[in-house]
């Protein structure tokens, strides 16, 4: 059985209202959307429906009057009277007799709307079901009186249907039951306004809906969502030191519009990829990145300092599980960082596969590690000297037929031991380590290995498959990184991404998949 890097975590009711309270406004928007949506539909689409009543009293033969004493068991005797009137009126014969009522003052064509027409030997008449669903029959108050309802979209035949039945029941009552009398209480009117539909209640119906609809799904899929939240819950699942968290920021695109995402599209969206113009790459040097973001990559440095400071050996690995997580521009920026200080560092971009650091500083990679190793040219001609204050830079140089063999090959080896003593750190950016294996087998003969995730991208089972690959060949893991951490310190938002890189990644030479994100 595979070893499990970290626990399965459950969500309680205060995470559960962080959350909500995060998507405060989207749900709002779809209940107000549910309001409308269901105000609009009763209006526009649901018949309006008319409600007639009219009461009948039954007395039967042993009645006293008011002046006599009535008892308990007189009371009972008229409630279950008055029950037992309601279940001979929901006979279907009642039902059929005001069928013939109905069919004897109507045409066809003014009730086909609202009942169904059954053809037969004699003609036409109405299906006796499509009558009981428009009747309904209740005592008043437990008492002999019995309340007749009778709902139609037509209002004048709501009414006639309820006249209907007080000139039908009194007869079948007294033949059945044996009742004294059966009288109508007045006349059932013509109703004026509709009984329904309600809109104002089928509008609150819809709010909470869509109320309901929206936070359920939000929080169905934060259930099911296993990408990292945080550089603290990143590197409390998996015990490892929090290197750096950057912050996610905004900048302008070519067309000079925000590079922010709408919310229905952040919501609608759990990990869309875009693929982007190199121009829009950005390093800490660009004047729009904001201070916050340079910040936190100067706590980075340090961290990584402090990581090495117990250690001879000062050339580390950095790595992603897949491509997209901000694993080159975390390593220019980096490098970028020490370079402000006294430190004097190397980058080695060994991604021979997709490499990119010659893109961040506008350097020419006709010469770099792939020559190097090779034996085609010698460090010193390769290197780009202070590109930036102590900053040196190897590029990867010209793809090769068999980057893998190369990188683990004794001159990999040879060249880390050659340009540790020349440097005081040495940041050598890989390959990510679920495509291919480089990473580890680099990371071997260094320091150890940096592992830089993405949130709201990054998921615990790609870190964990990651860190198996990186334990099988006995690396040492310095710590993690969290690109894209919100600014504002929520824990469950996703208000966008620190940067966007294009990134395509080829598997061999002469093979290449596009759209990745680097």
């Amino acid at each position: 059985m595979e070893e499990k890097y970290y626990e399965e975590e459950t969500l309680d009711l205060r995470e559960i209202f962080d959350l909500l309270m995060s998507r405060k406004w989207l749900i709002i928007c779809v209940a107000v959307f549910g309001f409308v949506f269901a105000f609009g539909y009763t209006k526009l689409c649901i018949p309006y429906q008319f409600t007639a009543s009219v009461s009948m009293y039954v007395k039967n033969a042993t009645n006293k009057t008011a002046m006599d004493i009535v008892n308990q068991s007189d009371i009972t005797a008229a409630q279950q009277l008055a029950a037992t009137c309601i279940e001979i009126l929901y006979d279907d014969v009642v039902s059929d007799a005001i069928g013939e009522k109905l069919v004897e003052n109507y045409t066809l064509e003014e009730l086909a709307p609202y009942f169904v027409l059954e053809e037969t030997d004699e003609g036409y008449k109405i299906n006796t079901a499509s009558i009981s669903s428009k009747v309904g029959y209740s005592t008043v108050n437990e008492t002999e009186l019995i309340r007749i309802t009778t709902t139609c979209g037509d209002p004048v035949i709501a009414a006639d249907m309820c006249n209907y039945i007080t000139e039908i029941a009194p007869d079948i009552l007294i033949r059945v039951v044996g009742a004294g009398a059966v009288e109508a209480v007045g006349e059932a009117k013509v109703p004026v306004a509709p009984s329904a539909p309600s809109a104002s209640k089928n509008s609150l119906v819809g709010f909470a809906l869509g109320f309901i609809l929206a936070a359920g799904i939000i929080i169905v899929r934060f259930m099911f969502d296993n990408t990292i939240k945080s550089g603290e819950d990143a590197a409390d699942k998996f015990n490892l030191p929090l290197i750096g968290e950057i912050p996610f920021y905004e900048f302008e695109s070519d067309s000079g519009k925000s590079a922010k995402k709408s919310t229905f599209t952040k919501f609608s969206s759990f990990k869309k990829k875009n693929v982007e113009s190199d121009k829009e790459r950005k390093t800490i040097l660009d004047g729009e990145v904001p201070f916050a973001v340079r910040e936190a990559y100067n706590t980075m440095r340090n961290n990584m300092m402090f990581s090495l400071s117990t250690g001879k050996n000062n050339v580390f690995v950095v790595s992603s599980p897949l491509p997209g997580e901000g694993k080159s521009t975390s390593v220019a920026n980096l490098c970028i960082a020490i370079g402000e200080t006294a430190s004097k560092v190397l980058l080695v971009d060994a991604d021979l596969r997709k490499p990119v650091q010659h893109k961040m500083f506008e350097l020419t990679n006709k010469q770099g590690l792939s020559t190097v190793l090779a034996g085609m040219c010698n460090l010193e001609k390769a290197v780009h000297k202070r590109v930036y204050n102590n900053l040196d830079v190897l590029t990867a140089g010209p793809v090769p037929p068999n980057p893998s063999q190369i990188l683990a090959s004794e001159n990999m080896v040879e060249f880390i031991n050659s340009v540790k003593d020349n440097y005081d750190f040495v940041v050598i950016d890989t390959s990510p380590i679920n495509i291919v294996s480089d990473a580890p087998v680099i990371a071997k003969n260094t320091a150890g290995l940096i592992l830089v995730t993405r949130q709201d991208v990054t998921t615990y089972d790609q870190v964990e498959k990651a860190m198996g690959s990186v334990n099988m060949l006995d690396v040492n893991m310095l710590g993690v990184v969290v690109n894209s951490t919100e600014s504002g310190g929520g824990k469950y938002g996703r208000y966008g991404r620190y940067g966007k890189y294009g990134y395509s990644y080829k598997y061999g030479y002469g093979e290449e998949t596009s759209g990745e994100k680097k």
